[in-house]
């Protein structure tokens, strides 16, 4: 007498399947996302090079162009997430804190310290203090590992020794 197979890993599969199509429409997204940035990003670099005074750059252009460059530096990041994830199905906690660590670094950069209340200041300071806390925990601990299996550093984040 032959078993009736059950629905589930049918369902199973078919959820793997549709999550992994999500994953790469949202990589495929933010590749485009991060490449029309980087293409703005330029232009206005460009512009603001090119326009009179020629070769300077004001402080608040200089605080909006790097405020842009860490917007970019953010979605690369975030690409290298989604990407990973898809790749080994794991989520890499030490690039999520880095990410976190760049937003929390922009945020700064735009903000004007002179209309925020102390309480926002305080704020932030503990959001950074436990980004650079956590940051720091799981690299120690994702260093211990590497070592206690006996992988170096190179070897570790993919980069083997190669003779030239």
């Amino acid at each position: 007498m032959r078993k009736k197979s059950h629905p589930l890993p049918g369902m199973m599969r078919w959820l793997r399947h549709f999550e992994i199509g999500v994953n790469v429409v949202l990589l495929l997204m933010m590749t485009i996302i991060v490449t029309l940035s980087i293409v703005d990003l330029g232009c206005v670099i460009r512009d603001a090079v090119t326009s009179p005074p020629y070769g300077r750059i004001g402080v608040t252009e200089l605080v909006s162009l790097f405020s842009d460059f860490l917007l970019v530096l953010i979605g690369v990041e975030l690409v290298e997430t989604v990407r990973s994830y898809i790749q080994d199905k794991t989520i890499h906690v030490e690039v999520i804190l880095a990410v976190g660590l760049v937003a929390i670094t922009r945020k700064i950069i735009v903000l004007e310290p002179a209309h925020l209340e102390p309480l926002a200041m305080v704020g932030i300071a503990a959001i950074i203090v436990s980004l650079a806390v956590s940051f720091y925990l799981v690299h120690q601990t994702l260093r211990d590992a590497r070592d206690e299996d006996g992988e170096d550093d190179a070897t570790a984040h993919g980069h083997e020794n190669t003779p030239s």
